[in-house]
Order: structure tokens, then sequence, then C-alpha cells
């Protein structure tokens, strides 16, 4: 499928911490509408997970990127989370 995400609300923010670059680690969840451009719908309250892994804690499992929905497997490219931002950005690897 492709389309476009649209955060539609906050859930919650787990962070790890910041680099000395200024990039923060954590989990930030939230709810995304998606708009089905192969399949002319829109499909609304979609939990999503974006994970960046700077500072996460010794031993986790916490894989860097996307997760949407059910998934259990993000997807893959870089996750940078910037103080300030409202919104991380998404890196394409």
């Amino acid at each position: 499928m492709q389309g476009d995400l649209e955060g539609t609300g906050f859930t919650s923010l787990t962070g790890f911490g910041t680099s000395r670059r200024g990039d923060e680690g954590g989990v930030l969840s939230i709810v995304v509408t998606h708009y089905c451009t192969t399949m002319t719908m829109t499909m609304t309250n979609i939990p999503m997970a974006v994970t960046s892994t700077v500072h996460a804690p010794a031993r986790s499992t916490y894989a860097e990127g996307t997760t949407v929905a059910d998934f259990s497997q993000p997807t893959g490219g870089a996750v940078e989370i910037e103080p300030g931002q409202a919104w991380p950005h998404l890196a394409r690897q």
C-alpha cells in the first residue's frame, strides 16, 4: 500500500536520554490516519511507535524505526528525535 500518514494524536513518550550531539533516544507513541492512494481509502486511529535507540537501556530489545498497528517488526531507516521538534525526523537509508 502507498499513501500518506498524518499524526492525529499523542499517546506517550518514553525518553532514553540525549546524546552529546543533541539527539534524543526513546519511544514516541502516536495515533495516525493513513490516506491510502492505491486503494483510495482512509484508515483512522492506527497506533504507531517511532523508536530511536540513542541511549537505550543496556541489553534492551528496542529496535530503531517505526512500528505500525499490529506489526511487531519496525521498518528500516534511522530515527532522529531532536529537542524542540514537533515530530521525529525519519531518515531513509
